[in-house]
């Protein structure tokens, strides 16, 4: 029975109708490709940020260089991206953007503008053109603005007040932007804050707390106060790199990178009474930055961030339940990121923006997608591996494709790299004896394609 189970996921070297249902049946069937083209926008972006719009539609917002470095929104549509109004709509150049769509569909963006730093813009798209939602009105300059909804549809905005920079949250009544309870709810300065709405309505806010030794701190609304989620500096050291998200189950999860755990990805959630770790502390398999978290279906709890030790390159990875396993390939951007945001829609699919090094600094997007691309064609990996299942050693062989080969490599399901290397013969022999038993994906890199197969360890 064994040898049956092996011999159907092993998929490597088949021809086969990509209509078939059990292409999709394990995760390893998938990988990441770009949504679009690669770097498609006009010409250099930052502070990239994802979200999806009605239908399951992806949109991006950045910091547009080739638009006198204004603020420019696109989405994906079946012609690729385009332009939602015009590119750089903003008054002028700004170095914040944040996206958010609002329970009815509408997308809105809050700007941190150059010449203007004391008020961000708050704009949304009426389906012609951008225009102003109320005036933001602080008392002095601003930093990190971020929007949200509440699930009433009420705009929210978290920013940094002041040269110390407080967290402060404003929300808009229809009128006016006004300050939600007090102003400067934070002891002191703060960094990394974000914000998330649960679906009663009370928004929360987390970031590093630099009046707690720069360790996380939590806090959310209850009407009339804000108030701690759990104690001040909640975490056993600095906390960086902090995402915030409310779980379908009204939990707040916070993801961040652990000082103390060399800047391992660390994921917590508020059960009601305690903060308590989701999985094991410390679950990337080096150090990363920038992390973000989202929920995917089935409640289940997604991060994306970049690893140092990978040449910055992304990963994401997701909670089964007991255990964070990697999503796709380790380090599936082709080159560096910057700015990483990511975001899932309701059927599932898995978006990853950035700032793309590979493509000159331009903005791309990634999807988690089948390898089995195209409607009723025929699929040929040249790729076979042999024997099924394996017990000491595997035949990885390339013969019947003439590219060269570039690297070599083998991870388990989990994303765990087994082997890496050069390649210089299309029949390779290796010996897989101390392999635990299980499935194994490869992975032969040519300078044109990647092309991956699968083998079981018995």
């Amino acid at each position: 029975m064994k040898y049956t189970i092996c011999l159907f996921l092993f998929l490597a070297g088949l021809t086969a109708s990509a209509q078939q249902s059990w292409y999709t049946s394990s995760p390893t069937d998938f990988e990441w490709n770009f949504t679009g083209n690669a770097g498609f926008s006009e010409g250099r972006i930052a502070s990239i940020s994802l979200a999806i719009g009605p239908n399951d539609v992806p949109y991006v917002a950045f910091e547009d260089y080739e638009n006198h470095y204004g603020a420019t929104v696109m989405k994906f549509d079946s012609n690729g991206w385009a332009n939602v109004g015009y590119p750089g709509f903003s008054s002028g150049g700004i170095s914040t953007t944040s996206l958010a769509f609002s329970p009815s569909g509408e997308p809105y963006v809050v700007n941190l503008d150059w010449e203007n730093f004391s008020n961000p813009t708050v704009m949304k798209f009426d389906g012609t053109q951008w225009l102003n939602v109320g005036n933001v009105h602080t008392n002095g300059s601003i930093n990190s603005p971020v929007i949200a909804f509440s699930p009433m549809g009420e705009p929210y905005l978290a920013f940094l007040a002041g040269l110390i920079g407080k967290a402060n949250v404003m929300k808009f009544n229809g009128t006016s932007w006004i300050i939600v309870g007090a102003a400067d709810i934070s002891v002191g300065e703060t960094d990394f804050l974000r914000l998330a709405i649960n679906s009663a309505g009370e928004p929360y806010v987390a970031f590093q707390d630099y009046g707690n030794s720069k360790k996380l701190s939590v806090m959310k609304f209850d009407g009339t106060n804000w108030v701690y989620v759990g104690m001040q500096g909640l975490s056993p050291g600095e906390a960086y790199f902090i995402s915030l998200a409310i779980s379908p189950e009204s939990e707040p999860y916070v993801a961040y990178c652990d000082f103390n755990m060399i800047d391992k990805e660390r994921v917590i959630k508020f059960n009601g009474t305690s903060w308590v770790d989701v999985g094991i502390p410390g679950f990337s398999v080096e150090d990363v930055d920038q992390t973000c978290l989202v929920f995917g279906q089935n409640s289940q709890p997604y991060v994306a961030f970049r690893e140092w030790e990978n040449s910055l390159k992304s990963t994401v990875m997701k909670f089964d339940g007991t255990n964070w396993i990697i999503v796709g390939n380790p380090g599936f951007s082709p080159d560096a990121t910057d700015f990483l945001s990511l975001a899932i829609n309701q059927s599932g699919q898995i978006y990853v923006a950035f700032t793309d090094l590979a493509n000159s600094y331009k903005a791309s997007v990634m999807t988690y997608d089948s390898i089995y691309t195209g409607i009723n064609e025929p699929i040929q990996h040249q790729l076979k591996i042999y024997p099924i299942p394996a017990t000491s050693f595997i035949t990885i062989d390339f013969s019947d494709n003439n590219e060269q080969i570039k690297d070599l490599e083998i991870t388990d399901i989990r994303g765990i790299k087994m082997f890496e290397g050069k390649a210089y013969d299309k029949k390779i022999v290796l010996n897989i004896e101390n392999y635990p038993s299980g499935m194994y994906l490869v992975r032969i890199n040519t300078l044109k394609s990647a092309y991956i197969g699968k083998f079981c360890k018995q």
